[in-house]
């Protein structure tokens, strides 16, 4: 897996991929495609759709020439494309690896998988488990096997707050995936969030290696910063707001690092009340230079909202 920024144009680009079945260079199918595809994109002409399709037929044509002891082997593969400030983000996906966009409205999988079930064998014959046959997932088309015919590319709406996840099966296989995919989106420090979401949910129940790659957009232009302060100065709930939690953070540990800079206590205890009452937890480090300037105040009103400050900062980094 991969995430690279172009410059100057500052696309986005993921390439997420998985060996399939048992061969046992599945890990070489695995980073063709994903090494082929990023190169590929990059050097491409044309609108981002025609990249992602002759991306596809590269990382393809180099799986399918794998020779060797590498040769046969096959793999998932997911590419997205974002180029930012754009309200819209196109992919592809050949597999059962997935694509999931994460928004207000909660979890929508966005691609579906091409496989069919098959019955399960070891050492060819045909698994029983109380008395009955167990299946498993069969996968119908792969990069690097036989022709994948005509790959869509796709487009799904992209705004500000909203985010992309492209998992392999080693995730979204696991019980209850979906609901930790949602749990995970609020958080403030995306890279904890995942260790204690989705790694710990996979140390638990998963069968399989797994990996994910998060692409979440957060982008500050005036209007929407104006619509976060309006929520904190009213002190209406982010959610009734149609706001977002991880942009509240933002927005909360900005408004607070002015203000201090400011010496205005009101505006501190008024954002500090905000962020206690709804349970919005900045990342701990991000609120130290602010606490370490108002803790120097002489101002006797800023000593009352000190013991906030603190608790909310060891909150975050707890």
């Amino acid at each position: 897996m991969l995430h690279r920024v172009s410059t100057p144009d500052r696309v986005h680009f993921v390439a997420l991929s998985d060996g399939v079945g048992s061969h046992a260079c599945d890990w070489a199918a695995s980073e063709t495609a994903v090494n082929s595809a990023a190169e590929c994109f990059s050097g491409a002409d044309g609108t981002v759709q025609d990249r992602l399709r002759i991306a596809l037929d590269r990382a393809h044509q180099d799986v399918h020439d794998l020779t060797g002891k590498k040769a046969g082997a096959t793999a998932t593969l997911v590419l997205l494309a974002w180029a930012e400030g754009e309200d819209v983000a196109r992919f592809l996906c050949v597999g059962d690896s997935r694509l999931y966009k994460i928004s207000l409205a909660g979890v929508e999988m966005l691609t579906e998988d091409d496989s069919v079930s098959v019955p399960l064998k070891i050492d060819g014959k045909v698994v029983l488990g109380a008395g009955a046959v167990k299946f498993t997932s069969g996968i119908t088309r792969a990069v690097g096997f036989a022709s994948l015919g005509d790959v869509e590319v796709l487009e799904v709406p992209l705004l500000n707050g909203e985010m992309l996840a492209a998992v392999t099966d080693g995730f979204h296989e696991l019980s209850g995936f979906e609901g930790k995919l949602e749990s995970l989106f609020d958080h403030t420090d995306l890279a904890a969030g995942c260790k204690s979401e989705l790694v710990r949910a996979h140390v638990v129940g998963g069968r399989d290696d797994a990996s994910a790659v998060l692409l979440r957009r957060s982008e500050f232009p005036q209007s929407d910063r104006d619509e976060y302060m309006s929520a904190i100065r009213a002190g209406t709930c982010f959610r009734e707001a149609g706001l977002y939690k991880h942009l509240m953070a933002r927005v909360c540990v900005d408004h607070v690092a002015g203000a201090v800079a400011d010496g205005l206590i009101e505006e501190i205890d008024c954002c500090l009340d905000y962020m206690l009452t709804h349970n919005i937890v900045p990342i701990g480090e991000e609120l130290l230079p602010s606490l370490d300037i108002l803790a120097e105040s002489r101002e006797v009103h800023a000593k009352a909202v000190l013991d906030k400050f603190v608790g909310l900062v060891m909150k975050g980094r707890s």
